[in-house]
């Protein structure tokens, strides 16, 4: 299917019941979904059955879906809250959001191929140690930011914060990760 219109265009098809607005939807958006999962746990089980288990929910609710003029960021609040859902069922404990290992695994991404060609082998290092001593919140702010593309509205809601908890995590992160490039 063709784009066959904006996202709110696309979302009033799907709730009216049109199945390749709904597969369309499910197309562009599962390889985003399951890649913010694997930052969020290791648990690709879960990720799978969160992510699945989402889509179902959204085609049998979808007369009650509310409106959006964007769906990334509706499914990524979604996602999120369905998979920690899913961790406190399997982990039988509260969820606390220190829980997550976001970007706790160590498989390069497209950016690190990136960096590690632009710049020197120990810069690389520096900014590997750094990028580690992130806050989760930071690193997870700046993946949507940078990785996803994502504007700050869309990071406040799915990251349930404030325009400015956003702006002041994304700058302090990106201030630490500077000062691997800086230092000889």
């Amino acid at each position: 299917m063709e784009k066959i219109g904006t996202d709110l265009e696309i979302w009033a098809l799907l709730k009216g019941g049109d199945r390749s607005a709904y597969n369309f939807i499910y197309q562009r958006e599962i390889s985003h979904l399951i890649n913010y999962g694997r930052k969020l746990t290791q648990q690709i089980e879960l990720i799978e059955d969160a992510v699945y288990d989402m889509f179902i929910y959204i085609w049998i609710n979808k007369a009650k879906l509310s409106d959006t003029d964007s769906i990334r960021r509706y499914l990524l609040v979604s996602f999120k809250n369905k998979l920690i859902s899913n961790l406190k069922k399997k982990n039988k404990v509260s969820y606390q959001e220190d829980s997550f290992a976001f970007f706790e695994n160590n498989e390069p991404s497209s950016e690190d191929l990136i960096i590690s060609k632009e710049i020197s082998r120990e810069r690389q290092l520096r900014l590997q140690e750094s990028y580690a001593n992130l806050s989760k919140r930071q690193k997870e702010a700046i993946f949507l930011k940078y990785h996803e593309r994502m504007d700050y509205k869309d990071i406040c809601q799915i990251m349930n914060i404030n325009n400015q908890s956003a702006r002041n995590l994304i700058i302090s992160g990106l201030k630490k990760l500077q000062i691997a490039f800086s230092e000889k």
